[in-house]
């Protein structure tokens, strides 16, 4: 029964690609997922700058950067660069995400923080968005240089 839902709401998604639609994106989770997916991007780009380096380097560093563990790190290492909107819209990210077993404020928090990167894009603050990612990505890498290239799970703080 789940999967005839998931494939009437496919065929739903796919007929209103015959429409022009502009509206709003106000779904926290779905502004999320589109900044997860824009910083994604936004990391391998910087990675690629680096240099010449085998993808499989590349893949490992960008998904421990990309991870949740390290989003949550990026959000707490800017809290002073916040605006209210900002902070708001990480709180409809955070409130709205399922709990996790298994570091479950990690999971929250990065999902507040990639809402915020989604409203950005959403409403078009690309200065701003940069801006944020350059700062969280630096915030990032200084952390998994100070931990020999090691997660930002709270067990590689110790």
């Amino acid at each position: 029964m789940k999967f005839e839902k998931f494939v009437l709401e496919s065929n739903r998604l796919l007929q209103s690609f015959d429409k022009k639609v502009v509206k709003v994106i106000e779904d926290p989770l779905i502004l999320a997922y589109i900044g997860d997916a824009w910083f994604s991007v936004y990391v391998r780009n910087r990675l690629v700058e680096q240099g010449n380096f085998k993808v499989r380097v590349l893949q490992n560093l960008e998904s421990k950067i990309v991870s949740a563990p390290c989003q949550a790190l990026a959000w707490y290492g800017l809290e002073s660069v916040w605006t209210e909107e900002e902070k708001g819209w990480f709180r409809r990210g955070r409130n709205a995400s399922p709990t996790r077993t298994r570091a479950g404020a990690d999971y929250r928090t990065s999902t507040g923080y990639e809402a915020i990167l989604g409203f950005l894009i959403q409403t078009n603050q690309k200065e701003r968005l940069i801006e944020i990612a350059e700062h969280s990505f630096q915030v990032i890498i200084e952390h998994l240089k100070n931990k020999g290239g090691s997660s930002c799970d709270k067990s590689s703080t110790n």
